[in-house]
């Protein structure tokens, strides 16, 4: 999955990138006020379900989630970052 995840942890809108275990996070240049509400309609869109909290985007697969659905996963991440990303 981390090889997956690659292209967003690298992303120039992402700060502080980081996985324990199965919880993978990460904040984005440019969050601000209403960040997590847009951050969770812009995951929704694109067909994933993740946890934006205050500035922090979460995001924690089930254990039988493959490559495919983790995949989704990082590509809401990075709809995220470069929505935001371009706002900063």
């Amino acid at each position: 999955f981390d090889a997956i995840a690659a292209p967003l942890a690298r992303h120039p809108a992402v700060r502080e990138w980081r996985r324990l275990g199965m919880i993978w996070a990460f904040e984005v240049d440019g969050a601000g006020a209403g960040f997590a509400a847009r951050a969770f309609e812009i995951a929704m869109r694109e067909g994933a379900l993740l946890r934006p909290i205050g500035d922090t985007v979460y995001f924690m697969p089930p254990y039988v989630a493959g490559e495919e659905e983790f995949a989704v996963l990082v590509d809401a991440g990075l709809a995220i970052a470069d929505t935001f990303g371009r706002a900063a």
